[in-house]
């Protein structure tokens, strides 16, 4: 296995550590799951589903393996859109057009217009992929 397709390359020993006892060795096919099935691994939170995300999706476009079109969403992206009623797109994307009327913040209005472009340009199918799921402490164990 060359070292550029370990998942320990990538991520932190806790996370890489959390994945192997899953069986997943590579970015290959760490990249063929989708993310609702990585949130039920313990020691994989939110933090590191939005870090996978993003990893599979520069790893795939890099080696030209597939396709993916999904949109990267930084963390403060993430955390932006954990705020509102995130059961679907067309609500998240509403909930936060009628917040920034109210968004005074240069830094913040930015993000959330950025945002609002993202999430206008998605379908259904690939807003349910990005794992947008409640925390229930696994991050505290990542930590440590």
């Amino acid at each position: 296995m060359e070292e550029l397709d370990s998942v320990y390359y990538y991520f932190s020993p806790y996370v890489g550590h959390a994945l192997r006892r899953h069986g997943i060795m590579t970015m290959r096919h760490l990249c063929s799951f989708k993310l609702e099935e990585l949130f039920a691994i313990k020691g994989i939170g939110k933090r590191s589903l939005s870090l996978i995300s993003n990893v599979c999706y520069e790893y795939l476009k890099r080696n030209g393996l597939e396709e993916w079109n999904m949109p990267e969403f930084s963390m403060e992206e993430i955390n932006l859109m954990c705020i509102y009623d995130t059961a679907s797109q067309h609500r998240l994307w509403l909930d936060i057009q009628e917040s920034l009327e109210d968004v005074y913040d240069p830094e913040l209005r930015e993000l959330m217009e950025g945002l609002l472009e993202k999430l206008y340009d998605m379908t259904d199918e690939e807003f349910s992929k990005i794992g947008l799921y409640p925390d229930y402490g696994d991050e505290e164990q990542e930590e440590e």
